[in-house]
């Protein structure tokens, strides 16, 4: 796995057993899209991350709240073509914040 960060995040940082909110989007080395949350952050766990890829939940680990990154992970096991690549884009949110009653 390789990454670059693109926005280093100045939030808390990720820990294990936590649930992020996260924009995410994959896509294969030639450009397709295979996973988009779109615009929109979703809440996702944290462990979740380490089913596309046991290194995706030790990068995910290494990011703070506000962070965005890109992670170019070798998916070229399980009847893939050796060297295949996926693209992550992960934007780690800030948690959703409920609005105050305004009188």
């Amino acid at each position: 796995i390789a990454g670059a960060t693109l926005v280093e995040g100045t939030g808390a940082q990720v820990a294990e057993g936590q649930t992020v909110n996260v924009k995410l989007t994959v896509t294969d080395s030639k450009g397709e899209v295979l996973l988009s949350f779109g615009d929109s952050a979703r809440p996702m766990p944290v462990a979740q991350f380490a089913q596309y890829h046991p290194d995706m939940l030790k990068a995910i680990l290494l990011m703070k709240e506000g962070g965005h990154s890109k992670f170019y992970v070798n998916m070229g096991v399980n009847g893939r073509t050796p060297f295949e690549y996926f693209i992550f884009d992960v934007e780690i949110c800030p948690a959703e914040q409920p609005e105050d009653d305004v009188e």
